[in-house]
């Protein structure tokens, strides 16, 4: 197998998975019949396919798209502002040019201006951090918080982009936030034919992906796949 099909061996895998279970609920549901075990689920079935159509729009939109964008356009922003390069320069080198500190010190004072933003905002009257029922969990920040980690993390990093010079314009920042949805294109077609078969599987009475770290896992090992793939092309 070349280099360029292994690049693209989520989707592949994720692809064959819908078939293959439903090859599976055809031989099992017939080897059921036969065995007189009763009457089992038949996805190839005409009922399965009635619900495989009128739920494949829904099923697809089940995936936590919002949440993909936000992670994907936080690590462009934080790969292309090279801030990375400049603390391990600190850490391995122990000196630093006059723009890498500056750069640095804006960051600092940049995300200081955030965290006093997100205490103002847990204070009466805004008190973002309590439900209504006066708990943290279900309350406005323990929903948003990656909402509020992204926007943080963006005014943080284009003002270290700006001071060091790796923003120069509006586009620069807008390259950064697009640049991992071009390198992960494979990995974000990949979960179309994972969220079929996520749905697909939780009708056949299969709770697997009722718990939140398979259902993460799942979703996210095409991109994990892309960057370990990536790191050992560039090792090699």
């Amino acid at each position: 197998m070349n280099r360029r099909k292994l690049a693209n061996l989520p989707i592949v895998v994720y692809s064959l998975l819908p078939p293959l279970l439903w090859l599976y609920s055809l031989i099992d549901g017939l080897l059921s019949l036969l065995l007189g075990d009763g009457e089992m689920l038949i996805l190839s079935s005409s009922l399965g396919i009635r619900w495989f159509v009128a739920s494949s729009v829904e099923a697809i939109s089940s995936v936590p798209w919002g949440k993909i964008i936000l992670i994907l356009a936080m690590i462009g922003l934080v790969d292309r502002c090279e801030v990375l390069n400049v603390v391990r320069r600190l850490v391995g080198a122990g000196h630093l040019s006059m723009r890498m500190r500056r750069a640095l010190l804006s960051a600092f004072a940049a995300a200081l201006l955030c965290l006093f933003a997100l205490v103002v905002a847990t204070i009466y009257p805004l008190n973002i951090s309590n439900s209504i029922t006066g708990v943290l969990f279900d309350s406005p920040l323990f929903k948003g918080w990656l909402f509020l980690l992204f926007g943080a993390l963006f005014f943080v990093t284009v003002v270290f982009g700006i001071v060091y010079g790796s923003f120069r314009n509006v586009d620069d920042v807008v390259e950064a936030m697009c640049s991992r949805f071009r390198f992960h294109t494979a990995s974000l077609l990949a979960l179309v034919p994972a969220a079929l078969f996520m749905a697909t599987v939780g009708h056949m009475g299969l709770a697997v992906f009722d718990v939140f770290l398979v259902k993460w896992l799942f979703v996210l090992l095409p991109f994990i796949y892309d960057e370990i793939y990536a790191k050992k092309n560039k090792s090699t």
